[in-house]
């Protein structure tokens, strides 16, 4: 259900459905998470994986992922993500 609201995504790997870990994260506010997954609900779960996991430089060359633990970079992450979809 939270993939089909645009709340989580999966990536295939030989079949098989992965949900990123990430998502259960003590550390990460899973709201936040999901806003952004939600922005990048357009594309596909390699795309989005790609976008938490690559180096920003609008986030001071972190990922999305190491700026959420940052939590005064949310606007700035959420900025990137809509960046993202654009390209």
């Amino acid at each position: 259900e939270a993939v089909k609201a645009g709340k989580l995504f999966n990536v295939e790997v030989d079949g098989r459905l992965y949900y990123p870990a990430f998502y259960a994260a003590r550390d990460i506010d899973r709201t936040r998470l999901e806003r952004v997954i939600k922005v990048l609900s357009g594309l596909d779960g390699w795309s989005q994986w790609q976008f938490f996991t690559t180096p920003k430089g609008s986030l001071g060359d972190l990922t999305p992922l190491q700026a959420f633990r940052r939590k005064r970079m949310f606007a700035a992450v959420l900025r990137s993500a809509a960046g993202f979809t654009e390209r």
